[in-house]
């Protein structure tokens, strides 16, 4: 467990890079794809899934706060982010109404990857303002960490029809977690 809000954040985009090009390795969905490797790509994509949901999930709740009162620019900053966000879980929303065979699937895929390495460039680029000391960045960055390091339940489905409200969202988290992971359970126990 790392007190140290730039190295949490680190670590996630490697979590998350790591999961994207064991992705990339994957082979392409086409008719000529057997079963095992198609169920070891959608296992992947449902990782990828809930490693993005569970990290935006952690920075909504308790890394934009923090931003929005410490920074001058950070509503724009916490703005921008969550749309690029909204837009990455508005993909997988869509990606769950593709057949497992259907090749169209590797677009919507590749766009899903795109879109989550720009996230991450786009934070990477933040990252040196949250190193330092509470004084230097206006962040208590060691409480920041360690609450979003908590396991917190968390949606495992997307949701990007969220309320635009950080409050609203922060409040409706935790009983869509419940319904996704009831959801979760009965789609494994029909399979």
């Amino acid at each position: 467990m790392t007190d140290d809000l730039a190295d949490l954040l680190r670590d996630q985009h490697a979590e998350m890079r790591d999961l994207l090009a064991r992705l990339a390795l994957q082979p392409a969905v086409t008719e000529h794809v057997q079963g095992p490797q198609l169920r070891a790509r959608r296992r992947l994509i449902i990782d990828i899934q809930r490693t993005f949901l569970a990290q935006e999930t952690a920075r909504l709740r308790h890394l934009w706060p923090a931003l929005r009162a410490a920074w001058p620019d950070g509503r724009v900053y916490t703005s921008e982010a969550r749309t690029k966000g909204r837009v990455v879980e508005y993909l997988f929303a869509k990606r769950q109404w593709f057949e497992e065979r259907d090749g169209a699937a590797n677009d919507l895929e590749d766009q899903i990857a795109s879109h989550i390495e720009d996230l991450l460039v786009a934070e990477a680029r933040h990252l040196p303002r949250l190193d330092g000391p509470a004084r230097r960045t206006g962040i208590d960055t060691t409480t920041v960490a360690r609450r979003m390091q908590r396991a917190a339940p968390c949606p495992t489905r997307p949701h990007p029809d969220l309320p635009r409200s950080h409050a609203l969202a922060s409040l409706l988290l935790r009983p869509l977690s419940v319904t996704d992971r009831v959801l979760d359970h009965c789609s494994r126990a029909t399979e």
